[in-house]
């Protein structure tokens, strides 16, 4: 279907409305996948987890979304965590996150052990990953 566009601005209207459109949709996925999942900004925060990826700390989605790593890092990785997390976002030809593995600490003051997997978005600095927890 060809579209035509009155000006610039409705060209750039209708991306946007798209652009959302699929982020949206991207969200929904992640909210009902089978997976533990979610996405975190560059300020190493997570902006979306969903009950999935939660669950495996005891936690609901809300407890979590928006809080920073820090809050849940067992205090003996946050060295490593961080430098991990920095050394990945700073470094444009690293764009996959596989293998890491670090402790986080439960709601119920339980330790578990979380590999990681994931990909970073350089240019809309976020990144999405999954998580198995290793027994």
């Amino acid at each position: 279907m060809d579209t035509e566009y009155k000006d610039y601005n409705d060209f750039i209207d209708t991306l946007n409305s798209v652009h959302s459109r699929v982020a949206a949709s991207f969200i929904n996925l992640a909210k009902y996948d089978a997976f533990p999942r979610c996405i975190w900004d560059w300020d190493a925060h997570f902006i979306f987890v969903n009950e999935k990826f939660a669950n495996c700390f005891g936690y609901t989605s809300s407890d979590m979304n928006g809080r920073p790593f820090s809050d849940f890092i067992y205090p003996e990785d946050m060295g490593k965590s961080m430098d991990e997390y920095t050394r990945n976002i700073e470094n444009e030809n690293i764009n996959m996150i596989s293998g890491f593995t670090n402790r986080y600490v439960c709601k119920d003051g339980s330790i578990v052990t979380v590999l990681w997997h994931g990909y970073n978005d350089f240019e809309n600095h976020l990144g999405s990953g999954q998580i198995e927890i290793i027994k």
